[in-house]
Protein backbone atom coordinates (compact mmCIF):
# COMPACT_ATOMS: atom_id res chain seq x y z
CA UNK A 1 0.00 0.00 0.00
CA UNK A 2 3.03 2.33 0.76
CA UNK A 3 4.60 1.56 -2.19
CA UNK A 4 1.27 2.46 -4.65
CA UNK A 5 1.16 5.87 -2.45
CA UNK A 6 4.72 6.39 -3.01
CA UNK A 7 4.44 5.60 -6.42
CA UNK A 8 1.05 8.31 -7.08
CA UNK A 9 3.30 10.93 -5.45
CA UNK A 10 6.19 10.64 -7.57
CA UNK A 11 4.10 10.43 -10.66
CA UNK A 12 2.29 13.91 -8.88
CA UNK A 13 5.19 15.49 -8.67
CA UNK A 14 6.54 14.79 -12.33
CA UNK A 15 3.21 16.27 -13.66
CA UNK A 16 3.24 18.87 -12.04
CA UNK A 17 7.15 19.98 -13.19
CA UNK A 18 6.19 19.08 -16.92
CA UNK A 19 3.52 21.62 -16.79
CA UNK A 20 5.00 24.27 -15.40
CA UNK A 21 6.18 27.69 -17.67
CA UNK A 22 9.74 26.25 -18.73
CA UNK A 23 11.57 30.05 -17.56
CA UNK A 24 9.87 29.08 -14.10
CA UNK A 25 11.96 25.87 -14.14
CA UNK A 26 15.11 28.00 -15.37
CA UNK A 27 14.62 30.72 -12.80
CA UNK A 28 17.59 29.77 -11.42
CA UNK A 29 19.76 29.11 -14.26
CA UNK A 30 18.91 32.74 -15.38
CA UNK A 31 20.01 34.33 -12.66
CA UNK A 32 23.45 32.33 -12.50
CA UNK A 33 23.39 33.33 -16.41
CA UNK A 34 23.17 37.41 -15.56
CA UNK A 35 25.46 36.52 -13.06
CA UNK A 36 28.40 35.51 -15.40
CA UNK A 37 28.00 37.72 -17.74
CA UNK A 38 28.81 40.25 -14.79
CA UNK A 39 31.60 38.65 -14.20
CA UNK A 40 33.44 39.11 -17.83
CA UNK A 41 34.71 42.34 -16.57
CA UNK A 42 36.72 40.73 -13.66
CA UNK A 43 39.93 39.51 -14.81
CA UNK A 44 39.69 36.71 -12.54
CA UNK A 45 36.33 35.73 -13.16
CA UNK A 46 36.29 36.47 -16.45
CA UNK A 47 37.70 33.33 -17.78
CA UNK A 48 35.61 30.80 -15.57
CA UNK A 49 32.54 32.34 -16.65
CA UNK A 50 33.02 32.57 -20.40
CA UNK A 51 33.42 29.05 -20.11
CA UNK A 52 30.18 29.06 -18.19
CA UNK A 53 28.47 30.69 -20.57
CA UNK A 54 29.38 28.58 -23.54
CA UNK A 55 28.03 25.77 -21.95
CA UNK A 56 25.38 27.18 -21.43
CA UNK A 57 24.25 27.22 -25.26
CA UNK A 58 21.24 28.51 -26.39
CA UNK A 59 20.05 29.29 -22.72
CA UNK A 60 22.04 31.82 -22.59
CA UNK A 61 21.60 33.24 -26.05
CA UNK A 62 18.66 35.75 -25.25
CA UNK A 63 20.54 37.93 -22.35
CA UNK A 64 24.13 37.69 -24.12
CA UNK A 65 22.05 39.12 -27.13
CA UNK A 66 20.69 42.35 -24.83
CA UNK A 67 24.73 42.90 -23.55
CA UNK A 68 25.57 43.08 -27.50
CA UNK A 69 22.72 45.15 -28.28
CA UNK A 70 23.47 47.70 -25.43
CA UNK A 71 25.58 50.62 -26.17
CA UNK A 72 26.60 50.99 -22.44
CA UNK A 73 28.33 47.83 -22.30
CA UNK A 74 32.12 47.44 -22.43
CA UNK A 75 33.63 46.60 -25.83
CA UNK A 76 35.65 44.10 -24.05
CA UNK A 77 32.76 41.95 -22.44
CA UNK A 78 30.87 42.02 -26.16
CA UNK A 79 33.71 40.78 -27.53
CA UNK A 80 33.95 37.91 -24.59
CA UNK A 81 30.26 37.39 -25.99
CA UNK A 82 30.72 37.33 -29.51
CA UNK A 83 33.41 34.68 -29.09
CA UNK A 84 30.97 32.50 -26.98
CA UNK A 85 28.94 32.97 -30.37
CA UNK A 86 31.67 32.28 -32.44
CA UNK A 87 32.40 28.76 -30.94
CA UNK A 88 28.61 28.00 -30.10
CA UNK A 89 28.01 28.67 -33.93
CA UNK A 90 25.13 30.51 -32.55
CA UNK A 91 22.41 31.68 -35.60
CA UNK A 92 20.28 33.53 -33.58
CA UNK A 93 22.64 35.97 -32.77
CA UNK A 94 23.28 36.57 -36.75
CA UNK A 95 21.51 39.52 -37.27
CA UNK A 96 23.29 41.58 -34.23
CA UNK A 97 26.44 40.77 -35.20
CA UNK A 98 26.03 41.94 -38.89
CA UNK A 99 24.88 44.78 -37.22
CA UNK A 100 28.54 44.99 -35.60
CA UNK A 101 30.39 44.87 -38.30
CA UNK A 102 29.64 48.14 -39.00
CA UNK A 103 30.64 49.44 -35.84
CA UNK A 104 33.12 52.65 -35.22
CA UNK A 105 35.31 50.08 -32.96
CA UNK A 106 37.49 47.98 -35.08
CA UNK A 107 37.79 45.39 -32.12
CA UNK A 108 33.90 44.61 -32.07
CA UNK A 109 34.42 44.43 -36.00
CA UNK A 110 36.84 42.48 -36.51
CA UNK A 111 35.76 39.86 -33.50
CA UNK A 112 32.30 40.00 -35.91
CA UNK A 113 33.31 38.81 -38.73
CA UNK A 114 35.30 36.06 -37.46
CA UNK A 115 32.13 34.78 -35.26
CA UNK A 116 30.29 35.15 -38.57
CA UNK A 117 32.74 33.54 -40.72
CA UNK A 118 32.33 30.63 -38.36
CA UNK A 119 28.54 29.78 -39.75
CA UNK A 120 29.68 29.01 -42.66
CA UNK A 121 27.08 30.93 -44.20
CA UNK A 122 26.73 31.90 -47.93
CA UNK A 123 23.97 34.04 -47.44
CA UNK A 124 26.56 36.08 -45.41
CA UNK A 125 29.06 36.29 -48.76
CA UNK A 126 27.92 40.16 -49.03
CA UNK A 127 28.89 40.62 -45.23
CA UNK A 128 32.16 39.49 -46.51
CA UNK A 129 32.54 41.02 -49.46
CA UNK A 130 32.05 44.97 -48.26
CA UNK A 131 34.58 43.79 -45.06
CA UNK A 132 37.43 42.86 -47.12
CA UNK A 133 37.55 46.89 -47.75
CA UNK A 134 37.84 47.79 -44.14
CA UNK A 135 40.22 50.06 -42.77
CA UNK A 136 41.04 47.69 -40.28
CA UNK A 137 43.76 45.23 -42.24
CA UNK A 138 42.95 42.17 -39.49
CA UNK A 139 39.13 42.40 -40.34
CA UNK A 140 39.74 42.38 -44.13
CA UNK A 141 42.21 39.13 -43.73
CA UNK A 142 39.24 37.40 -41.74
CA UNK A 143 36.56 38.34 -44.50
CA UNK A 144 38.42 36.98 -46.97
CA UNK A 145 39.20 33.73 -45.23
CA UNK A 146 35.50 33.47 -44.68
CA UNK A 147 34.61 34.01 -48.10
CA UNK A 148 37.43 31.36 -49.09
CA UNK A 149 35.61 28.95 -46.55
CA UNK A 150 32.22 29.22 -48.58
CA UNK A 151 34.30 29.16 -51.83
CA UNK A 152 32.18 31.76 -53.40
CA UNK A 153 33.66 31.93 -57.06
CA UNK A 154 31.43 35.72 -57.07
CA UNK A 155 33.63 36.82 -55.02
CA UNK A 156 36.78 36.59 -57.22
CA UNK A 157 36.66 40.02 -58.40
CA UNK A 158 36.87 40.99 -54.21
CA UNK A 159 39.77 39.11 -54.39
CA UNK A 160 41.89 40.68 -57.24
CA UNK A 161 40.93 44.22 -55.88
CA UNK A 162 42.74 43.02 -52.48
CA UNK A 163 45.73 42.41 -54.19
CA UNK A 164 47.92 45.28 -53.92
CA UNK A 165 46.72 46.05 -50.28
CA UNK A 166 49.94 47.12 -48.21
CA UNK A 167 49.75 44.35 -46.28
CA UNK A 168 51.80 41.51 -47.69
CA UNK A 169 49.76 39.17 -45.48
CA UNK A 170 46.59 40.27 -46.83
CA UNK A 171 48.13 40.57 -50.24
CA UNK A 172 49.04 36.48 -50.01
CA UNK A 173 45.61 35.68 -48.70
CA UNK A 174 44.27 37.41 -51.83
CA UNK A 175 46.74 35.16 -54.26
CA UNK A 176 45.62 31.60 -51.83
CA UNK A 177 42.05 32.47 -52.46
CA UNK A 178 42.37 33.23 -56.35
CA UNK A 179 44.82 30.07 -56.80
CA UNK A 180 41.26 28.11 -55.66
CA UNK A 181 39.71 29.68 -58.84
CA UNK A 182 41.93 30.15 -61.16
CA UNK A 183 40.08 31.97 -63.03
CA UNK A 184 41.49 33.86 -66.14
CA UNK A 185 39.64 36.82 -65.19
CA UNK A 186 42.80 37.56 -62.61
CA UNK A 187 45.76 37.36 -64.89
CA UNK A 188 46.22 41.06 -65.81
CA UNK A 189 46.53 41.64 -61.79
CA UNK A 190 48.49 38.90 -60.85
CA UNK A 191 50.74 39.61 -63.94
CA UNK A 192 51.50 43.03 -61.39
CA UNK A 193 52.13 41.34 -58.85
CA UNK A 194 55.13 39.90 -60.53
CA UNK A 195 56.88 43.12 -59.80
CA UNK A 196 55.92 43.16 -55.99
CA UNK A 197 58.79 43.85 -53.33
CA UNK A 198 58.17 40.71 -51.38
CA UNK A 199 59.59 37.58 -52.77
CA UNK A 200 57.08 35.55 -51.15
CA UNK A 201 54.45 36.99 -52.91
CA UNK A 202 56.10 36.67 -56.29
CA UNK A 203 56.22 32.95 -56.35
CA UNK A 204 53.32 32.38 -54.91
CA UNK A 205 52.04 34.81 -58.18
CA UNK A 206 54.32 32.63 -60.37
CA UNK A 207 52.33 29.41 -58.92
CA UNK A 208 49.19 30.55 -59.76
CA UNK A 209 50.29 31.71 -63.37
CA UNK A 210 51.47 28.40 -64.17
CA UNK A 211 48.10 27.23 -64.02
CA UNK A 212 47.44 29.04 -67.12
CA UNK A 213 48.66 28.34 -70.79
CA UNK A 214 48.22 31.75 -71.68
CA UNK A 215 50.37 33.70 -74.27
CA UNK A 216 50.39 36.86 -71.94
CA UNK A 217 51.23 34.68 -68.98
CA UNK A 218 54.03 33.14 -70.93
CA UNK A 219 55.46 36.49 -72.16
CA UNK A 220 55.02 37.82 -68.40
CA UNK A 221 57.00 34.69 -67.20
CA UNK A 222 59.69 35.49 -69.89
CA UNK A 223 60.45 38.85 -69.09
CA UNK A 224 60.80 38.43 -64.84
CA UNK A 225 63.89 35.36 -65.90
CA UNK A 226 65.50 38.97 -66.47
CA UNK A 227 66.00 38.97 -62.38
CA UNK A 228 69.36 38.28 -59.90
CA UNK A 229 66.77 36.85 -57.33
CA UNK A 230 67.98 32.73 -58.06
CA UNK A 231 64.63 31.85 -55.83
CA UNK A 232 62.13 33.54 -58.27
CA UNK A 233 64.15 32.77 -61.45
CA UNK A 234 64.52 29.36 -60.87
CA UNK A 235 60.44 29.61 -60.37
CA UNK A 236 59.55 31.00 -63.09
CA UNK A 237 61.66 28.35 -65.32
CA UNK A 238 59.82 25.41 -63.36
CA UNK A 239 56.43 27.78 -64.28
CA UNK A 240 57.24 27.48 -67.82
CA UNK A 241 58.52 24.30 -67.70
CA UNK A 242 54.47 23.31 -66.86
CA UNK A 243 53.47 25.66 -69.46
CA UNK A 244 55.20 23.70 -72.28
CA UNK A 245 55.49 27.16 -74.78
CA UNK A 246 58.02 26.46 -77.18
CA UNK A 247 57.86 30.38 -77.47
CA UNK A 248 59.74 30.49 -74.17
CA UNK A 249 63.06 27.71 -75.60
CA UNK A 250 64.79 31.14 -77.30
CA UNK A 251 65.37 32.40 -73.47
CA UNK A 252 65.12 29.24 -71.56
CA UNK A 253 68.40 27.68 -73.43
CA UNK A 254 70.72 30.25 -72.83
CA UNK A 255 70.01 29.26 -69.08
CA UNK A 256 71.67 25.95 -69.65
CA UNK A 257 74.81 28.27 -68.95
CA UNK A 258 73.88 30.27 -66.35
CA UNK A 259 76.52 30.56 -63.44
CA UNK A 260 74.29 29.02 -60.58
CA UNK A 261 73.94 25.43 -60.69
CA UNK A 262 70.54 25.72 -59.27
CA UNK A 263 69.46 27.69 -62.47
CA UNK A 264 71.19 25.44 -64.94
CA UNK A 265 69.39 22.55 -63.54
CA UNK A 266 66.33 23.89 -63.95
CA UNK A 267 66.77 25.21 -67.37
CA UNK A 268 67.83 21.94 -68.19
CA UNK A 269 64.57 20.36 -66.96
CA UNK A 270 62.56 22.87 -68.81
CA UNK A 271 63.96 22.38 -72.04
CA UNK A 272 63.65 18.82 -71.61
CA UNK A 273 60.03 19.04 -71.16
CA UNK A 274 58.77 21.35 -73.75
CA UNK A 275 60.86 19.46 -76.27
CA UNK A 276 58.96 16.64 -74.80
Amino acid sequence: MRQNRFFVLVTVISLVFLLLPVNYLYGGENENIKGWINQLSDRRERATAKNMLIKAKEAATAELINVLEDEHAKSSVKVDIIQIFEINKTAEAIPVLKELTNSPKRRLRLASIKALGAMENKDLADIFKKAIKDSYGEARLEAMSALMKLKDKSAVSNFIEALPDRYASIRMKALDALALFKDKSAIPALIKRLNDTNTSIVLKTIDILSNFKDKIVVEALIKRLDTGNKPIKIRTIEALAKIKDKSALPYLEPLLNDEYIGVRRAAKDAVNAING
